[in-house]
């Protein structure tokens, strides 16, 4: 368990490396901050790097869906016409 490893290790520093919460740069990050006394400030950098990660993640990921999504509907919504419209014309035909 993350939490009770936590509760075991000395400082916060190896504590989030050991448990892997946070690794490689933002370790280090941590790592200087704890050492020169500038947590806060080296939290307050994580968090907004990982706010831009997360939001740069989902707008790639938008990117990719909502072409798919038209082109789907798109298909949906000209079958959808071609099934009211072939029948009219062979009424329209036959008149």
């Amino acid at each position: 368990n993350k939490a009770q490893d936590i509760m075991k290790e000395k400082d916060i520093v190896s504590a989030l490396t050991e448990t892997h919460i946070l690794s490689g740069m933002y370790a280090r990050f941590i790592k200087i901050g704890y050492r020169t006394g500038g947590m806060e400030t080296i939290f307050d950098n994580i968090a907004t790097r990982y706010e831009n990660e997360t939001n740069d993640r989902i707008s790639r990921l938008i990117g990719i869906i909502e072409p798919s999504l038209v082109a789907i509907l798109s298909i949906i919504t000209g079958i959808i016409l071609l099934s009211v419209m072939l029948p009219l014309i062979g009424i329209m035909s036959s008149l």
